[in-house]
Order: C-alpha cells, then structure tokens, then sequence
C-alpha cells in the first residue's frame, strides 16, 4: 500500500512517467479531495489546521524528489565516463521505502552501469525487474539497448537486432556504438538497408551536432555508398572512419580509410 501512495505522491509532482492526460485528470482530483478534507477542519481549528496539510505535501515532495534523483542517477550512468565522480549510481535501498518509479529507474542505473563494464549477467538480472510501464520513452529505449547487448553477448544476433532498432539512439554512447555497428554489420551487404537504418536515427534526432558515436556510423555508410570522398578526407578522421570499417567487416573499405589516413606523411 505504501510503495502506492508514494507513487501518487512523486506524480502530482510530475515525476512519473504517466501520460500528460491520466495527470491531468489525477492532480485536480486530488486538489478537490484535500480541499473537501483541509477546509472544514480549518473552519472549526484555524489556520493550525493546515499544518497536517502542509505536512503530507512535503512527504510527497520528498517522494518526487527520490524519482527525480533515480532518473538522475540513470543518466549519469549511461552517459559519464567510468571513471568519472558520479558515474556510480548511488546503492539501492529499502525498495518498501520508495516509489516504484523510484526503484525501477534504480535498477535501471545499475544495469546500465554492469552492462557498460561488462557485468552482462548482473545486468540481465537487474534489467529483468524493470517495469517498462514505469519508465519515460528514453529510458525504455536504455532498458532496451541493455537487453540488446546482453542477447548480442549471448550470440542471438536476430534478437539483438530486433531490440537495437527500437533501442537506438539510447542516449548511452559506449551501447549506441556496440549495437550500431552490430546492426549496420548484420545489414552491410544490403546498401538499402543500412542507408534506412542509418536516416532512421537521423528521424529520431541523431544529427552532426549531437556527438553520438552514430554519427560517425552514418557518415561510414555515406562513405561507403560514394568512395570518391575518401581522397578529399582528413587523414584524421580517415583513421577514425577505418576502424569502424574494420568494426562492421569490411576490410576493403578500411583499407583504402587507412591508405587515406597515411597519406599526410606523403606531404611533410
């Protein structure tokens, strides 16, 4: 009853994944009921009345604001480097004590933070306990990429598949750069194929501005499908460009990157 209540709480906040309209209806529900309780009891007691009022909105601040510091913690997991201060999502705790908002989005930070270590199993129990009906659109696509990479490190790569294509942009770049070039490695012989995949994530907000490792991807297909660009390339990004080549298996391509990437020395 309690993990409820508390769930109630963090949502007249906004701290919830629940549909704009379901909130819109729950918040003046709940302002009426408060009313129709607080207001003869300040009629017969005086302003001292409202301090139990006062009271249970700050315990459902407290309740938002555990939800928002777990969705924090998420983020900070999938998207700072390993060894960053704060990376670590902070330890779980009594799950009775929070909204269950709260502790699904806590198990999703330490899912995510095993599976970018390489912790697949620890990863795969934690993600297992995840409600997706508690979670934002971003954070199931990260659930999602999570199960991807656990079935791709278990060799079903149709599953892995089928999971990156709903999962990707996930938000984390270590994941978006092993299920990318999974899914452009399974697709490469196929130039249709790899070039939807690739203006699929453009769809979805991927972009030259955005910094992610797909990014890189995108312009590997665009290289591939047009190889006269290859001579005009910074030798730089020819080396960068090479290894994901390589990454995707082809090594013609990576080649000729390589070649490209060499060549400042034919200058000097």
């Amino acid at each position: 009853m309690l993990p409820r209540v508390l769930e109630w709480c963090a949502d007249l906040f906004a701290a919830t994944s629940r549909s704009r309209g379901a909130r819109l209806l729950l918040v003046p529900l709940s302002l009426s009921l408060a009313a129709v309780v607080v207001l003869p009891l300040v009629t017969r007691f005086g302003v001292q009345a409202l301090v139990p009022a006062a009271g249970m909105l700050l315990f459902a601040f407290f309740a938002a604001l555990r939800v928002v510091s777990a969705r924090s913690d998420v983020w900070k997991a999938a998207t700072l480097k390993l060894d960053e201060s704060g990376q670590r999502p902070k330890p779980m705790t009594d799950e009775t004590l929070a909204p269950p908002s709260a502790v699904a989005l806590t198990r999703l930070a330490h899912a995510v933070d095993r599976a970018r270590r390489g912790r697949l199993t620890e990863a795969s129990d934690l993600v297992s306990v995840v409600p997706p009906e508690l979670l934002r659109a971003d954070e199931a696509r990260l659930r999602d990429a999570i199960r991807a990479s656990i079935a791709l490190s278990l060799g079903d790569r149709k599953r892995a598949g089928l999971l990156a294509v709903g999962a990707l942009p996930s938000g984390s770049d270590d994941l978006d750069r092993q299920l990318g070039r999974a899914l452009l490695r399974d697709a490469w012989a196929n130039t249709a194929r790899v070039t939807a995949i690739t203006e699929g994530w453009t769809k979805l907000g991927v972009d030259d501005g955005s910094g992610s490792p797909l990014v890189t991807l995108q312009r590997l297909v665009r290289t591939r499908i047009d190889t006269s660009s290859i001579g005009q390339m910074d030798p730089k990004y020819a080396r960068v460009l090479a290894e994901e080549a390589e990454a995707v298996g082809d090594a013609e391509l990576a080649n000729e990157l390589v070649a490209q990437s060499r060549s400042f020395r034919v200058y000097r």
